[in-house]
């Protein structure tokens, strides 16, 4: 399998996106969620990293936050300004890389998210805590991160090959591991019927699995002091055996 480059990788899959994440059905089912962490932490600006095509900026922005969308893959960023427009919400999108993000982006934010398992894009360990680094940067005094990565303790534990299947518009979008030694390599196998022969394309990407005690680590390591881990939006504690994600609040 021939891996190819995170750019590459999102503005290749950005037009079937949105089918793949079940963008329209997340939008109704977070919503609650999201205005719920809007309110209890009084959130009034926040910095959307790794926007993809803007779920969560949109969730932001309909809860009253001024958002500033970041997203590597300008195919993703342009799908995101056309459904920001049609829902007639304001979002500010830039095309960045998470490693210069101060040179990017100006001011500070109330709120940091970086969810969607956007952080295992990072090559090395020195990586990660520049980015957990810039974060910290990013934020307005006592502000708030928030991370969400998939349970890398238990996948890797488990060696869960097959993390999901989706069926959408005739479409199969089935998401699977390969493990190696260093990494893991994310293919992304998308499958449809066209007159009557079924047709292929996969993609491969390397990730660099992180597991909860490095990040914890790196967190206190740039400065951070408050930190509390969640399985996911659900608000329940994180289990290392059994939560599929792990979503980190932390606060400067």
């Amino acid at each position: 399998m021939n891996k190819i480059d995170v750019k590459t990788f999102y503005n290749t899959l950005a037009d079937e996106y949105d089918s793949m994440t079940s963008f329209n059905q997340r939008l109704i089912r977070e919503e609650s969620l999201f205005r719920a962490i809007v309110e209890k932490h009084k959130i009034k600006t926040a910095l959307d990293a790794g926007s993809g095509t803007g779920v969560h900026s949109l969730l932001l922005a309909q809860s009253g936050v001024e958002v500033t969308a970041i997203d590597i893959s300008q195919k993703m960023l342009q799908i995101l300004f056309a459904h920001a427009q049609e829902k007639s919400l304001r979002v500010k999108p830039i095309k960045a890389d998470f490693l210069n993000l101060p040179k990017k982006i100006q001011g500070k934010f109330d709120a940091v998210f970086c969810m969607g398992n956007s952080l295992v894009h990072a090559k090395t360990r020195r990586e990660l805590k520049i980015i957990l680094s810039n974060f910290h940067k990013l934020l307005n005094p006592h502000g708030n991160l928030f991370i969400q990565i998939l349970n890398y303790d238990r996948i890797i534990s488990k060696r869960e090959i097959i993390q999901n299947i989706k069926e959408s518009g005739g479409k199969y979008f089935i998401r699977f591991y390969g493990f190696a030694e260093d990494h893991i390599d994310f293919n992304m196998l998308t499958i449809e019927r066209k007159d009557e022969i079924l047709r292929h394309r996969i993609q491969t990407i390397k990730l660099r699995p992180i597991m909860q005690k490095e990040i914890l680590g790196l967190l206190k390591d740039v400065g951070f002091k408050m930190i509390e881990s969640l399985d996911g939006l659900n608000g329940n504690k994180f289990s290392k055996n059994t939560s599929r994600d792990l979503l980190l609040v932390v606060k400067k």
